[in-house]
């Protein structure tokens, strides 16, 4: 666990919402109504609500990590607010690290979209606690258009992992360029041999159709060797 006291960065990202009173801004803007009508919704300000509970755990988890302390440090609290959440990583079974903190951040990102969604239902006169499937008519499709927005804000974990594929499209007769942005925390990418042209191919693999395998080639050698020791015992020569 030591090497983990190498990420100040988060930590510092943590801090930085930790005891809630954080603001923030959602900008708002145009939506379309179920009757095809266009209304244009104001900017929603707010404060957010103090860490829920793995979220909070992971903080202390990296501030103790951060502390300089001798000892090694066990982080049992947290991997019980994880499997919690994820039951599958109970048991102490072998897990892949990498799938681990997948799941970790997909925890705290859940977590700290229903802080906002909180906010979201109180600044519309609704409950917090309010489930937004419950709700009816036009005031259900503004929590939704607000809550997407709140989905695509940049959360302190993802910061730090998440990762940005940009493809970039050019129109061969303006030249006009646009980009297009992927973001992912999981990227896996195939590793394969430089392929052989189709006719080649063809022929490489006609060569290995024709070619004995190793357990024919065996067995013929097998034979042969039955056939010149059978040759010696009777006495005919051996060219």
């Amino acid at each position: 666990m030591q090497c983990l006291g190498q990420t100040p960065y988060l930590l510092t990202l943590l801090e930085e919402t930790s005891q809630g009173g954080q603001q923030f801004k959602l900008p708002g803007g145009k939506m379309i109504q179920d009757n095809k009508e266009e209304i244009e919704l104001p900017p929603l300000e707010g404060v957010l609500e103090k860490w829920k509970p793995l979220t909070s755990t992971l903080a202390e988890t990296l501030g103790e990590l951060q502390s300089g302390r001798a000892e090694v440090y066990n982080p049992r609290m947290l991997l019980s607010r994880l499997i919690g959440k994820m039951p599958q990583f109970g048991g102490g079974d072998q897990h892949d690290a990498h799938e681990l903190l997948r799941h970790l951040l997909e925890a705290v990102r859940e977590e700290d979209l229903r802080r906002y969604k909180a906010v979201i239902l109180e600044k519309l006169g609704l409950n917090c606690k309010t489930d937004p499937a419950t709700v009816e008519g036009e005031k259900k499709k503004v929590i939704k258009f607000y809550g997407q927005q709140a989905s695509e804000m940049l959360l302190p974990t993802e910061q730090v992992f998440r990762g940005v594929l940009i493809s970039t499209l050019q129109c061969q007769v303006c030249e006009h360029m646009s980009h297009r942005e992927e973001f992912f925390l999981d990227l896996s990418l195939p590793i394969s041999e430089k392929q052989l042209p189709p006719v080649l191919r063809r022929k490489a693999e006609e060569i290995d159709d024709n070619k004995p395998s190793k357990h024919q080639i065996k067995k013929e050698k097998e034979l042969k060797g039955r056939k010149i020791r059978s040759r010696r015992t009777i006495g005919i020569p051996i060219c």
